[in-house]
């Protein structure tokens, strides 16, 4: 359209045609604004989880050790986009979506029984001090087990991949995170480490 307005005023000014042009498509640029290619933020191509490892030692903690831990099971990626448009007017803003990723997953800490995981950092973000999630996460998204011979399988994994086909890891301290907010971490699961207060009976020799 401002090609259009830009010819009229070139033949509506004969004796200048180039200011005529001129003036014609900057009316037409007014008032038929072209629509800017939308941008996106943060967008990952790959939703696949990584990072888990085979054949992986399990720690054994005798007293108060600081470890880190092995994804034993996880879910893809979950997308969710937002969208805004930034600058311009009537329409002629860029449309800027913005994507975040959520993901649900369990990380083996340790040999168990312990008595208690005191702390859990993921980065160094300290996420759980001595019973206290932080901002965003709750006792219902994120659960600890201590890796007793009677733990049950979680709920989430149970009822993702059937109760029949869902461990309760007996013997096995692990940590489940559901729809865990990666947004701080760079839409990536965070590397995690924990502060675990061993089986006392074991460090002192019972």
């Amino acid at each position: 359209m401002q090609l259009v307005l830009g010819v009229a005023g070139a033949v509506l000014m004969p004796w200048d045609p180039a200011l005529g042009f001129s003036l014609g498509w900057t009316v037409g640029s007014l008032l038929f604004p072209q629509k800017q290619p939308g941008q996106s933020v943060g967008k990952i191509d790959d939703l696949h989880l990584t990072g888990s490892g085979y054949g992986v030692m399990i720690p054994i903690v005798y007293g108060a050790c600081r470890t880190g831990g092995n994804v034993i099971w996880s879910q893809d990626l979950v997308e969710h986009t937002s969208s805004h448009t930034e600058g311009g007017k009537g329409g002629g803003g860029v449309t800027v979506t913005e994507y975040s990723y959520t993901c649900s997953f369990a990380v083996a800490v340790c040999e168990g029984p312990i008595s208690n995981i005191k702390r859990i950092w993921a980065e160094d973000i300290l996420i759980y001090d001595q019973g206290s999630w932080s901002s965003g996460i709750t006792s219902e998204t994120a659960r600890i087990y201590l890796g007793t011979e009677t733990q049950t399988a979680d709920d989430l994994i149970s009822g993702i991949e059937g109760a029949t086909s869902t461990p309760g890891y007996r013997g096995l301290a692990y940590v489940v995170f559901e729809n865990l907010d990666l947004t701080k971490w760079g839409n990536r699961v965070p590397q995690l480490n924990f502060e675990v207060l061993g089986d006392m009976t074991l460090a002192l020799g019972g």
